[in-house]
């Protein structure tokens, strides 16, 4: 309005951003008014960034992510498995981002099982095992006797299962000692020794 006259209208073709209207107004008395308005166009949806990670071994789990750059913190209860969080992000010129996300929690640390055998007589040992079922080796140097394997199986979760493995090389030929005569007057012979 205008001293409280009627509204006027005037089409105006915006710009992204500031968009700077200058006008003057003079009434009957010839008084003038310069005015300046600065009017903005976000027509840009908002910009949102999941920042936490989509897996967890944690059901406590703390949703971080930006929108337009502005850190935002949550925290959610997560269930086993896949959970699926989804929201809409409203800017103030009301546009809308909605988004999807899919978190897993796996708090299950893995299955993990050795497929080699804990006896060999070569020290050029090749260590095999599976973790959750996906197999595993690892070149191993024996020494003679037991050979301890220790080792913490971590899966991308960061559940850990703890593992030993003992490994004997045993590369020394069996002594073997005759104990029956070597000479004998009968047929039906038993032949001794250990």
């Amino acid at each position: 309005t205008v001293d409280g006259r009627a509204i006027r209208e005037e089409p105006i073709t915006l710009l992204e951003g500031e968009n700077v209207i200058t006008k003057e107004f003079i009434d009957d008395a010839g008084n003038k008014l310069p005015i300046t308005w600065t009017i903005t166009l976000d027509s840009i949806a908002p910009a949102v960034v999941l920042t936490s990670s989509d897996l967890t071994n944690n059901p406590a789990y703390t949703l971080t992510y930006t929108v337009d750059g502005v850190a935002k913190t949550e925290a959610i209860t997560l269930t086993e498995g896949e959970n699926l969080i989804q929201k809409e992000f409203i800017d103030d010129a009301g546009n809308k981002t909605p988004i999807t996300w899919t978190i897993t929690l796996d708090s299950v640390a893995p299955v993990v099982a050795l497929t080699s055998p804990i006896l060999t007589n070569n020290p050029s040992y090749t260590l095999t095992y599976t973790v959750d079922v996906v197999g595993k080796t690892e070149a191993i140097t024996l020494t003679e006797g037991e050979n301890l394997i220790q080792k913490d199986i971590l899966d991308d979760a960061g559940n850990n299962t703890p593992v030993s493995w003992t490994v004997t090389l045993d590369s020394i030929a069996p002594i073997v000692a005759l104990t029956s005569p070597l000479v004998t007057n009968n047929n039906t012979y038993t032949l001794i020794y250990t």
